[in-house]
Parts: structure tokens; C-alpha cells; sequence
């Protein structure tokens, strides 16, 4: 592994079957999002913008994939059917995000 590089879990989400309310879902997604955030388990998550498929991505501190995996599986709108979450290891420096981005 390259110096100052390291693997963080990277889940694209996808509307799922089950999406029917999709307001409650994204708000259950959120929600369920800013908690791990809390907790320190995510670097960055947000919605994308565009008229394709994939409605958000999320991306985990290094932790390993399989918690990683069940995290993901545990957001309620997953549960639910509503998001589905593609999982990706992504390479990333070190750097990237040592600090929490800031509004200012």
C-alpha cells in the first residue's frame, strides 16, 4: 500500500424496489446518516445531482467493509427497500478528509 494512502468503504445508493415514500425513506436515510456521522463511522455523505439513478453516495472513515456493509444494511431505508447500497473500496489519501468540512 502506498504511503498515506488506505482503503475507505464507498456505497453508491440507488432507488430500490420498495420506493414509495420517498420522502419518509430519505428522511429515515438522513436521519440514520447523521447518526453514523455522530459516531464518527462517515467522512462524507450527500445526495447527487443529475436525472440518472444514483441518488447519493456515501463514504466511511476506514473501518473495514464488512462494517461497513452492515451498516449500510442497518439504514432503515435499505431495510425498507427503498435505497439499495452498491459497495465500492476506494483508495483514497489519507489526507482527504482529516478535517469536517465547514459552511464558512
Amino acid at each position: 500500500m502506498p504511503q498515506g494512502m488506505g482503503v475507505q468503504p464507498l456505497f453508491l445508493m440507488f432507488g430500490g424496489p420498495s420506493m414509495t415514500d420517498k420522502g419518509a425513506a430519505l428522511k429515515a436515510h438522513t436521519g440514520y446518516l447523521d447518526r453514523l456521522r455522530a459516531d464518527g463511522k462517515i467522512a462524507a455523505a450527500g445526495p447527487t445531482e443529475g436525472q440518472n439513478a444514483l441518488l447519493s453516495i456515501v463514504v466511511f472513515n476506514r473501518i473495514s467493509i464488512d462494517e461497513a456493509t452492515k451498516l449500510m444494511a442497518d439504514d432503515p431505508a435499505v431495510k425498507s427497500g427503498a435505497l439499495k447500497a452498491e459497495s465500492h473500496q476506494w483508495w483514497c489519501a489519507e489526507h482527504v478528509f482529516m478535517a469536517p468540512l465547514s459552511d464558512n
